[in-house]
């Protein structure tokens, strides 16, 4: 594994979101050899790839200024949005509402502790 980072003159750039470090979608990506490590013995593959997503989820939520009975929305239920999910769930917020345009998505949602999974999509009647 490595960070997704490229250094340049002007100091660091990140990978896929600098105009000077393109590649954020790439299958493969050329990283600097001092910003690799190493993923620990017997950890699967599948399970290292979550690191990022569930790193991201869970600076988020620690940022945020939720609160348990507070209704905490995620819009977007991608690996980011599931592990924003997961960590308000492991925070204990009471109320999760995901939204995403992929049925599959928002089951996914629901599996990770929403409480409601929306399509944005759809016009919603009261």
């Amino acid at each position: 594994m490595a960070l997704p980072l490229l250094r340049t003159e002007r100091g660091l750039d990140a990978i896929g979101i600098s105009a000077a470090a393109p590649g954020a979608y790439a299958e493969q990506v050329v990283v600097e050899e001092s910003l690799m490590f190493a993923v620990p013995n017997g950890l699967p593959t599948a399970v290292a790839t979550l690191t990022e997503p569930m790193a991201i989820g869970w600076h988020a939520v620690r940022r945020s200024e939720v609160k348990t009975d507070d209704v905490a929305i995620v819009i977007g239920c991608g690996p980011v949005g599931l592990a924003v999910v997961s960590m308000l769930k492991a925070r204990g917020v009471r109320t999760v509402v995901a939204s995403d345009l992929s049925p599959a998505r928002r089951a996914l949602a629901q599996a990770c502790g929403a409480d409601l999974a929306v399509d944005p999509g759809r016009r919603l009647t009261v």
